[in-house]
């Protein structure tokens, strides 16, 4: 019999497809946390300064690289490269005017996936996880993608707006297809991680003693399942700081 974590997948974008309807199930509330990282200068009689300014933390799937395409093209398109600017500022809702932008023009195969990953990556950070999950529907629906033809980036990005929608078994499904694409190790299945985690801590005690002997046949998802099982029975606090979403 085939696992759990194996049907849910091969039947997801069907799934996405055929699904009209979605609620909002709204977002973390607080704006994202900001560092501080030095800027070094020199003052007005040519002596060496070094102040301090804030640096922008990034949401955990938000991973694209900057002005290249999921598999590290470089982006040609000047919208998208504009986006990703603002982007890495934290100025989001002016990243988000680029990438519309972007995302309305006569794009390559390459670039249109690029551009819905940070349409959806950058609406879900801004609380918009309804709107974020339409993208992908549209784009699922155009391409007709097969699971196994969709990239680790764009996974985690579906993983963390199936979480945002409370569609666990889907989140937790894609969480670990984007640990097993990396082969388990790297900057994106420590995100699929992080992301099993928090989600699973995230979840009141009768919901995850529902959902995690359901996933007892994934090795990824149920060895974090097991740690967040233990931790409850221990009465732990939670280990990150970060709410799921």
């Amino acid at each position: 019999m085939k696992s759990l974590r194996i049907q849910i997948l091969s039947s997801l974008l069907g799934s996405v497809v055929l699904s009209s309807v979605f609620v909002s199930t709204g977002c973390y509330s607080s704006s994202p946390r900001l560092g501080l990282e030095p800027i070094y200068g020199r003052d007005s009689v040519g002596n060496s300064t070094v102040a301090e300014r804030p640096s922008v933390v990034r949401y955990p799937w938000e991973l694209w690289p900057h002005a290249r395409t999921l598999n590290g093209l470089p982006l040609r398109n000047i919208n998208i490269i504009k986006g990703d600017e603002y982007s890495a500022r934290g100025e989001r809702e002016n990243a988000l005017e680029s990438y519309i932008v972007a995302y309305r023009q006569k794009l390559n195969v390459n670039e249109r996936e690029a551009i819905v990953a940070r349409v959806a990556g950058t609406e879900l950070a801004l609380g918009n996880a309804d709107r974020a999950m339409k993208v992908l529907t549209r784009y699922f629906d155009v391409t007709a993608k097969r699971v196994e033809e969709v990239d680790g980036t764009l996974s985690l990005i579906l993983a963390y707006v199936y979480g945002a929608n409370r569609d666990y078994d889907q989140a937790l499904a894609w969480f670990s297809r984007v640990n097993s694409v990396n082969g388990s190790t790297g900057g994106l299945s420590e995100a699929a991680d992080t992301g099993v985690r928090t989600l699973l801590e995230s979840l009141p005690d009768g919901q995850f003693e529902q959902i995690a002997p359901r996933w007892k046949e994934d090795m990824f998802v149920s060895f974090l399942a097991g740690r967040e099982s233990y931790r409850r029975s221990r009465g732990g606090q939670p280990t990150l700081a970060d709410p799921f979403y």
